[in-house]
């Protein structure tokens, strides 16, 4: 399929149509395990259409290719590189949720935890704050030498967060489910 979304994308290049081709070509290139061939076309969308709504979610693309490649510093960059020039797409949580798992893989688990402290703050009904929650749990179990304590030597430090003690109860006023 993805081949079949390439043709498309060379024989209508300047529309809308050919441009999103492109983007489903990377996409399914990269479902088909064609994660080299599916970088290349994911880096081509980037950089003919780095204004396009799907910029953002491509140079995930890129990251996830390099992350499936067993290339994990190229991966982290590319994540990095998601976070900062696309700050307001839908999928940072996400990509940050990926940097926090090659940073437990590096076994630097410190950066992980603070990328789950900050997704577990700032999205508190997110799926991804959830996620990150959930992550946190499971490396604190790890490394219980991370977890917050109340003496002198941790002020400063945020409060554990666990899904016991995380309000998940919709807003006040929200409608019943």
């Amino acid at each position: 399929r993805g081949d079949q979304f390439l043709e498309v994308a060379s024989q209508y290049a300047s529309t809308s149509a050919g441009q999103r081709a492109l983007f489903l070509g990377a996409a399914s290139l990269f479902a088909e395990n064609r994660y080299e061939q599916a970088q290349v076309h994911y880096e081509t969308f980037v950089r003919k259409f780095p204004d396009h709504p799907l910029a953002g979610t491509a140079a995930l693309g890129i990251a996830a290719c390099l992350d499936a490649q067993d290339k994990p510093d190229a991966a982290l960059t590319a994540y990095r590189r998601v976070t900062e020039q696309f700050p307001a797409d839908p999928f940072v949580p996400r990509s940050k949720l990926a940097m926090a798992t090659i940073y437990e893989d590096q076994d630097r688990p410190r950066d992980a935890l603070n990328i789950y402290d900050e997704l577990a703050k700032g999205q508190i009904y997110g799926s991804s704050a959830m996620d990150a929650v959930n992550r946190r749990e499971e490396l604190l179990q790890r490394h219980p030498e991370l977890t917050p304590t109340n003496n002198v030597s941790a002020v400063g430090s945020p409060p554990a967060l666990t899904t016991t003690n995380l309000d998940m109860s919709p807003p006040a006023g929200a409608p019943d489910q």
